[in-house]
């Protein structure tokens, strides 16, 4: 009998699973419903049934275990999945409640993953961009080139990133470092360089484990298309003795958006962290800093350029919000050509600086909640999609 390892190595196998949550999809034409699991070792897998799948009509009830297969592998975006073969069934075991747990934290054979509760040292990750292009034409992109990031697309403003050297450090405690790496500008040069002391950082911390929150889908493909896109063209720029792919390639990565998903449904990094006794995320008040922005006007004009029915409640609310970063980002990239003074450009940076941090604090005690301890961390250097 299998487990999720055999999953994460693309075979096709048979497994022990245990219920956690089920979700039926009324409203899609080809899916019945998604089927949270783990296996006897404790790791998280996540069934897509589909509406002629064994399993569709099944009502599963938390904590029951069955016996299933065969079943398709289906990793992607950071989740480990699988959905049934032709020939799969579905058969009720009785198993113990608690699963078996890994006397090594790791699940993973030839390093392929490893438990989120198994982890040591770990680093956050939280990057702010600016666009060049709108949402529609990003999608579109992506959607035709699977999942790619057009490096055209975006710019990096700046990247936080928070270090904690134990998983099991005395909570709450503070990340025993944290640096907010800025770009000065949107040039290749300067994009390559901040890219490289992401990198640098990364590799200089005693860690194993780095934790965002929708990096698998945002921030490392928009790391990695840029790198891609300027580190040839300016070399110089770059660290050349700890490029970005060499940097991550120790890393396992855990997207704590997907565990969040998988125990609350779709929820906002600041809900989670709430449900998690991590937070709340802190509001960052952007009329508290000495600029000159007048944010609730460029609110308007987005909203009216994008006939998006608006993004805020109340245009005058003072918490800056992730749509504000594409303009304070865009004023400090282009603070140079802009002529902008020196202490506005101070307080856009110390605005984005506190914004980029308090995204990366929480997840820190995110990753210890014991809801999320059987996500499995995916290797960086297996290139997952």
């Amino acid at each position: 009998m299998g487990t999720v390892t055999n999953v994460a190595a693309g075979e096709q196998s048979s497994l022990e699973l245990c219920i956690d949550r089920a979700e039926r999809r009324e409203d899609h034409y080809s899916i019945a419903q998604f089927v949270h699991t783990h296996d006897r070792e404790g790791t998280h897998l996540k069934l897509t049934i589909f509406n002629d799948n064994a399993g569709a009509d099944i009502e599963f009830t938390e904590g029951e275990w069955y016996e299933v297969g065969p079943l398709r592998p289906d990793v992607y975006q950071g989740t480990v999945g699988a959905s049934p073969a032709g020939s799969c069934t579905f058969d009720r075991i009785d198993l113990p409640d608690e699963p078996e747990g890994l006397s090594d934290g790791s699940a993973g054979r030839e390093g392929l993953f490893q438990q989120l509760a198994g982890s040591s040292g770990r680093v956050a990750l939280d990057i702010e961009t600016i666009q060049h292009a709108d949402d529609e034409e990003i999608d579109e992109y992506r959607d035709e080139h699977d999942g790619a990031v057009n490096p055209d697309h975006f710019s990096l403003v700046c990247a936080g990133l928070a270090y904690q050297p134990s998983a099991t450090q005395q909570l709450p405690s503070p990340p025993v470092a944290e640096q907010v790496i800025f770009a000065a500008d949107e040039s290749d040069r300067e994009q390559a360089r901040a890219i490289g002391q992401i990198a640098a950082c990364l590799y200089a911390w005693d860690a194993d484990t780095l934790l965002t929150y929708g990096g698998q889908w945002f921030d490392l493909p928009v790391l990695n298309a840029l790198w891609e896109d300027t580190s040839h063209a300016h070399p110089e720029e770059t660290n050349a003795a700890m490029p970005w792919p060499l940097a991550t390639r120790t890393y396992y990565h855990a997207d704590l958006n997907k565990p969040a998903i998988r125990t609350f449904g779709p929820v906002t990094l600041g809900d989670a962290a709430t449900e998690c006794n991590a937070g709340p995320v802190k509001a960052i008040r952007w009329d508290a800093y000495a600029h000159d922005l007048d944010l609730p006007a460029w609110r308007g004009e987005f909203d009216t350029a994008n006939e998006d029915g608006g993004s805020w409640d109340e245009p005058e609310q003072p918490t800056l919000v992730g749509t504000d970063v594409l303009h304070v980002g865009e004023q400090y990239l282009r603070a140079d050509e802009n002529d902008t003074d020196a202490q506005t450009v101070a307080a856009l940076q110390a605005l984005l600086a506190d914004y980029a941090v308090d995204d990366v604090r929480p997840l820190f005690r995110m990753a210890t909640d014991k809801r999320f301890a059987g996500h499995p961390a995916l290797a960086l250097d297996n290139n997952w999609e």
